[in-house]
């Protein structure tokens, strides 16, 4: 009875380590995708975003120039920018969410209003675009149902959240990782552009 155990022991090891094998071959066949690095000058526009440190960050692609505008606000759930400025909706400050318009240059504090509830919240991504999973990566669907941009990785990749520029030239999207990524539309090169984003509320444009 001792030695079908002491078999049973070994079988069940060697399942282990064979499993332990198997992902560390799958992961060095499939590693993490990288992005290549922003310079001043390969995209144009500035992006509005929230950082994991509930920061509010507007981005200039152009400039490759980051610039914060606010920590003070505690869950910043709403993200838009309109012609008055960069529109940040804040939860848990008090009994009622706030709309705060900040200065998209130096973060000034613009306006603080109660939010209002009939207001639509802003898309967590394009929806004309669609966000597909791959067993090798992730993918953005087109409305036309053509692939706009593949990512090769390990199926435990994903795209989160994506957004199309003003001009429909350019997108940006996060990733699960936390990454903030930009790419002209025909194109299959992803620039970097922020890391610990969060994905929602999505990056906006400038108008």
């Amino acid at each position: 009875m001792s030695d079908r155990r002491a078999v049973i022991a070994i079988i069940g090891s060697a399942i282990v380590l064979i499993a332990a094998i198997l992902a560390i071959v799958f992961v060095a066949i499939i590693p993490l995708p990288d992005f290549e690095e922003l310079r001043p000058g390969l995209v144009t526009g500035r992006v509005a975003i929230v950082t994991d440190a509930d920061c509010v960050v507007v981005a200039d692609l152009q400039l490759d120039m980051q610039t914060e505008l606010s920590c003070d606000h505690q869950f910043p759930e709403g993200l838009a920018w309109s012609r008055n400025g960069v529109e940040v909706t804040v939860f848990g400050a008090g009994p009622d969410p706030l709309l705060i318009t900040l200065d998209p240059i130096d973060g000034t504090q613009l306006d603080a209003v109660t939010f209002d509830p009939g207001r639509l919240p802003p898309q967590d991504r394009d929806p004309s675009l669609v966000r597909r999973g791959r067993d090798d990566g992730s993918s953005i669907i087109g409305p036309d149902g053509t692939t706009v941009l593949t990512i090769e990785g390990p199926d435990s990749y994903t795209i989160e959240s994506v957004v199309t520029d003003p001009a429909e030239s350019q997108i940006v999207f996060v990733d699960n990782l936390g990454r903030l990524g930009v790419f002209e539309i025909g194109t299959d090169t992803v620039y970097l552009v922020a890391e610990d984003v969060r994905s929602f509320p999505a990056p906006v444009w400038e108008p």
